[in-house]
């Protein structure tokens, strides 16, 4: 019985994993992708690996299909919210990755700034020229709020899931604490003592009445 309990246990723990991992980091790595691939100019690199790859039909069939939408959307939609949401999935990726660390670990601490890091990095290799694009501030600000919100979500995420292991392990130090009890001879004496100062009062209150 008990090994069945430990491996539904497990289960439940490995299948909420794969959850957060897709709730956290697929789900914002494909919506940023999805942006980037149906709104932004074709004239970038990826584009032409895309060209390579052979996937130019399916790619630009998308693009058709979400054109009448792009006069509606602000530029930062367009041009910042995909680093935004990759930051948040590098965030997230990070943490769930090092989340059974200690709090107070140095490479917990780290990476919950990798992705910020990261954003930061490529946003500077752009104002520098060391690398094609155009530095943006709205880009770091949605990275920024991307990497806080992904260490927010994670982190409320990590302690629903823990808390009941907590209170499961409380419980069981509870549990092998010594349990005072009185032996069977010493509870007889205790109530054959009880009767006797019992029959004992009953007299007393009956010579009493008589008098």
């Amino acid at each position: 019985m008990e090994q069945t309990t430990s491996f539904v246990r497990r289960e439940g723990s490995a299948v909420g994993a794969v959850a957060r991992l897709g709730l956290h980091v697929i789900v914002p790595l494909s919506c940023g992708s999805a942006v980037y691939l149906c709104f932004r100019p074709t004239g970038l690199g990826v584009f032409e690996w895309i060209r390579h790859a052979g996937l130019s039909d399916p790619v630009f069939a998308l693009r058709a299909f979400a054109a009448p939408a792009r006069s509606h959307l602000p530029g930062w939609f367009v041009y910042s919210l995909p680093d935004g949401l990759w930051c948040y999935a590098m965030t997230a990726a990070s943490t769930l990755l090092w989340q059974d660390a200690c709090d107070r670990s140095a490479l917990r601490r780290l990476s919950a700034h990798l992705g910020l890091a990261a954003a930061c990095g490529l946003e500077l290799l752009q104002h520098t020229g060391a690398l094609d694009g155009t530095a943006d501030p709205m880009d770091v600000l949605l990275a920024c709020v991307g990497a806080i919100a992904a260490r927010g979500a994670i982190d409320e995420t990590w302690f629903q899931h823990h808390r009941p292991a907590e209170a499961g392990r409380h419980r069981n130090s509870l549990s092998r604490r010594p349990q005072w009890r009185l032996a069977p001879d010493a509870v007889d004496r205790f109530d054959s003592g009880s009767n006797r100062l019992h029959d004992h009062g009953g007299r007393g209150r009956r010579k009493g009445a008589i008098r």
